[in-house]
């Protein structure tokens, strides 16, 4: 890819200024696969949101039902504290099941 860029700067006489934006271009992803990355199905989402809201923090919620990543926010070693212990209650609720 180096070579290609290279060889059409060279071709095209491209100022230093202009190459830097083409390397830009070619190593920026393509904007429809990082917004498919972004979007998260609505129904996981509110689903995350209402378990989180008892909890009182910020929930993002990134991926699909298959892949994804969960992030639950807290300010301080207290409120840590009470993630780990909801997150103990949904576990021991589950085992239950």
């Amino acid at each position: 890819r180096q070579v290609e860029l290279a060889q059409r700067a060279v071709a095209r006489g491209l100022s230093v200024r202009a190459l830097e934006e083409q390397v830009r271009r070619a190593l920026r992803p393509a904007a429809g696969s990082e917004r498919k990355r972004r979007s998260v199905d609505a129904e996981l989402q509110l689903l995350v949101r209402r378990r989180a809201g008892t909890l009182g923090k910020r929930v993002d919620v990134r991926g699909s039902r298959k892949k994804g990543r969960l992030e639950i926010h807290y300010r301080n070693e207290d409120e840590l504290q009470q993630v780990l212990t909801w997150l103990d209650l949904l576990d021991a609720k589950s085992k239950e099941n």
